[in-house]
């Protein structure tokens, strides 16, 4: 089920459901949608001008097709599949702002959600599959972000997992869920092999609100706020997310011989979207992390924390100005341009030399049906 605020998520770009079309396959009514997005990007690897060691690549960044038949009485069901890049070890792999290299990625075909919807009575739905999480603000498919590259807030959500959910529907507005998931989760040396979460999702006062409290088992908790609204032609929304480590976590911290560990973290990402004309806007992104430190006996900083960071903090800015030639395509570039308080093994020069800071840049286009 995608995110009660999915209408708002797009940013000036449309969702894959807004397109869908219907099928009829042996007397059944189908919904059919997707998109296919692909680019050309380049990610900074040195700051050294004399040899500036960025990657260059062309990437299929999203091909995608839902199938689905609404919960007219009792049952339907939702089938997302398509192209997904994958990482050395064969786990799905997605080009955010802390992460994106295309050396570390390969692609497959493959299921990307897929689950049954039960109606046992009206107002109350279970849906058991693979589900996508209702927590974050951005979504599956680059497509339905207003980003090409997806934040660092994002990367330390949840994001596709193998579970039940059950929504119940108080009111046209306001609906509270409840889901019990096997989302696998490894930090340091620690792994969560299932998770629950609660949530509320509704509209109040034409501002759309999603507030969730997800549990990964002996790992980490987070609670987690999206708002999003329009104010004129101006799309804003904002991803206020706060997490902290279960004892689990912190004793291996301990057991790795770490001297101090701030067992707390929270991200902000706040979108902003100025919609120029009816087919120019300029989507901007700003996050801040603040991750705290794990330091052991050599005092260096690890970059195990909750959100992946090195040191305190971090901040980030992705600029990507699109251009809608038709309702549903898309012409975009994108900037961006990340800075953490602390050296990072995720950055490095052409020599292997640590820093701390990179940039993204590319240009994305993209049909959705």
């Amino acid at each position: 089920m995608k995110k009660v605020i999915g209408s708002l998520v797009a940013m000036g770009l449309l969702t894959s459901s807004a397109m869908a079309g219907t099928l009829t396959v042996a007397h059944t009514n189908l919904e059919l949608s997707g998109g296919i997005t692909a680019g050309f990007f380049m990610i900074d690897k040195t700051n050294n001008n004399n040899d500036p060691g960025a990657k260059d690549y062309f990437r299929i960044t999203s091909l995608d097709i839902e199938l689905s038949s609404k919960v007219n009485d009792t049952i339907g069901f939702v089938l997302d599949f398509g192209n997904e890049n994958i990482d050395n070890n064969g786990d799905e792999f997605k080009d955010t702002l802390l992460t994106g290299d295309p050396s570390q990625a390969g692609n497959r075909f493959g299921v990307h959600y897929a689950y049954i919807s039960i109606r046992p009575i009206d107002n109350l739905t279970i849906d058991a599959g693979k589900l996508a999480t209702n927590v974050g603000y951005e979504l599956a498919h680059t497509f339905e972000n207003p980003n090409v590259f997806y934040g660092m807030v994002w990367y330390a959500q949840p994001f596709l997992y193998n579970g039940v959910r059950i929504t119940y529907e108080f009111m046209d507005n306001l609906s509270l869920y409840f889901e019990y998931n096997q989302d696998t989760l490894t930090i340091s040396n620690t792994t969560a092999r299932d998770a629950f979460a609660v949530g509320v999702l509704g509209n109040l006062m034409n501002v759309d609100f999603a507030i969730s409290y997800y549990d990964y088992s002996n790992l980490k908790n987070l609670v987690d706020i999206v708002l999003s609204t329009k104010l004129g032609s101006l799309d804003v929304a904002l991803n206020f997310d706060y997490q902290w480590m279960d004892d689990t976590l912190k004793n291996d911290f301990k057991n790795q011989g770490a001297t101090s560990i701030d067992d707390s973290a929270y991200g902000i990402a706040l979108y902003l979207t100025p919609n120029l004309t009816e087919t120019l806007s300029v989507p901007i992104r700003l996050e801040y992390v603040n991750d705290g430190k794990i330091t052991n006996n050599a005092g260096v900083n690890k970059d195990d924390g909750l959100y992946g960071i090195s040191g305190d903090s971090a901040y980030s800015i992705t600029i990507t100005p699109t251009y809608k030639p038709t309702k549903n395509s898309f012409v975009r570039a994108e900037f961006g341009y990340i800075k953490m308080d602390n050296i990072t093994d995720l950055f490095k020069n052409g020599d292997g030399v640590k820093k701390d800071s990179r940039y993204v840049y590319g240009v994305e286009a993209g049909y959705m049906f």
